[in-house]
């Protein structure tokens, strides 16, 4: 598959340990095997200038692996492969079953009716009887409490 080169030096390949292998595009020894830069797959390249080949690991097992070697390439990343008869993967499922809305439930605070805190004023200064559990007094009243009104 790959002619290794070179074992008992340290190759050095993006600042990690790899190894010195010839490159299969253009037969040169230039070429290098170890982990790609961000560090999430081994890569190899190589290094004429004349060349710049370079193949994941990914794309290496597919490319010159055998039959045996792909389908256990895959179960490793991707998990075994499902059959047509049982599949593993239903798709994605909606949040809501299909069909007419359905009325939600209001909460409390959107039963009360809206009223801005000028509003709010002009009824406590009226005179007017003003709920306390209403959400923009209890507002208010967290304000003073707090120092803050």
């Amino acid at each position: 598959m790959l002619d290794l080169l070179e074992t008992k030096k340290v190759h050095r390949i993006n600042g990690h340990e790899g190894y010195k292998v010839r490159c299969p595009e253009c037969g040169c020894k230039g070429g290098g095997f170890g982990i790609s830069r961000n560090q999430d797959t081994f890569i190899l390249m190589c290094s004429n200038d004349s060349c710049l080949y370079h193949e994941n690991l990914n794309q290496l097992v597919n490319r010159l692996g055998d039959e045996e070697m792909k389908k256990e390439w895959w179960e490793l990343s991707f998990g075994p492969r499902a059959s047509k008869k049982d599949q593993g993967w239903k798709g994605i499922k909606n949040r809501r079953t299909p069909g007419p809305k359905k009325q939600r439930n209001k909460t409390s605070d959107q039963d009360v009716p809206q009223m801005s805190e000028r509003d709010l004023w002009r009824t406590a200064m009226s005179g007017e009887y003003i709920d306390p559990n209403h959400p923009l007094v209890r507002k208010l009243m967290r304000k003073k409490n707090k120092g803050d009104g």
